[in-house]
C-alpha cells in the first residue's frame, strides 16, 4: 500500500469517526488545502478543521501547523450558497 492509500485511509478513519457522532464530515481529497477533513456538528454549532499527519512531527512543524490553523478560528460569518452550472451559464444562489 503507497503512502497516498495509506493517507486517503487514515483520512476515511477520521471522517467515519465524525460521522458515527452524526456529524457532516467530508475529506478534502486532492485540494492540497490545509485542511485534511472538514466536519461540522450542527447540535454544538462547531465546525472542525483537521490536517492529518502520520509519523513523528517535531515540536517546531506542530506549532506551524496549529498556527495556520488557527488563523481560521474565531467568528465567522457563514453563507450557504448554491452555485450551478448549466449549460455554461452560471447561477449563484445565496
Amino acid at each position: 500500500m503507497g503512502s497516498y492509500d495509506r493517507g486517503r485511509k487514515f483520512e476515511n478513519r477520521v471522517v467515519n469517526r465524525f460521522k458515527a457522532k452524526g456529524m457532516y464530515a467530508i475529506r478534502t481529497a486532492g485540494s492540497h488545502s490545509i485542511f485534511d477533513v472538514i466536519a461540522i456538528d450542527l447540535q454544538e454549532r462547531k465546525i472542525y478543521l483537521k490536517q492529518l499527519k502520520k509519523g513523528y512531527i517535531s515540536p517546531k512543524k506542530c506549532k506551524e501547523v496549529l498556527n495556520e490553523i488557527f488563523k481560521f478560528a474565531g467568528p465567522f460569518v457563514v453563507i450557504p450558497s448554491l452555485e450551478i452550472n448549466h449549460k455554461r451559464k452560471i447561477r449563484i444562489l445565496e
